[in-house]
């Protein structure tokens, strides 16, 4: 309902070239990413990330010490500029790759787990 209101509204002003439209994708595509050695960071995989779409990066249950993520490995060691993310929690990102979103953590073998909805398959 609400796409075909803005596909009106679009129209009727004559902004609309193509008509918006919600897609459904074929797969969920989920893997975890752990840091080997705590202070050192890793980068998440080469995965393409649909238009539109968000991915869900959540720190493992399990984690025994608060994970970090950040853009770029500097930005993830560094404890006054990462993104921490206690046991369990999570945050949606809209980006264009995974692998911009480096991470690091207090513990060794900690780490995420990230899912996409995606068609396309994973790359690492």
């Amino acid at each position: 309902m609400i796409l075909e209101i803005l596909n009106s509204i679009l129209n009727a002003i004559g902004l609309q070239t193509k008509k918006l439209e919600l897609k459904n994708y074929s797969r969920i595509i989920s893997l975890i990413t752990r840091v080997r050695t705590a202070g050192t960071a890793v980068q998440l995989p080469n995965q393409a990330i649909p238009d539109g779409i968000e991915v869900l990066i959540s720190a493992l249950v399990l984690n025994t010490g608060t994970v970090y993520i950040g853009e770029g490995k500097a930005f993830a060691e560094d404890r006054n500029r990462a993104y921490p993310l206690a046991a369990g929690t999570g945050v949606e990102l809209r980006i264009k790759n995974l692998d911009s979103i480096w991470l690091d953590s207090d513990n060794d073998n900690d780490g995420v787990a990230w899912l996409v909805e995606n068609e396309d398959e994973v790359d690492g």
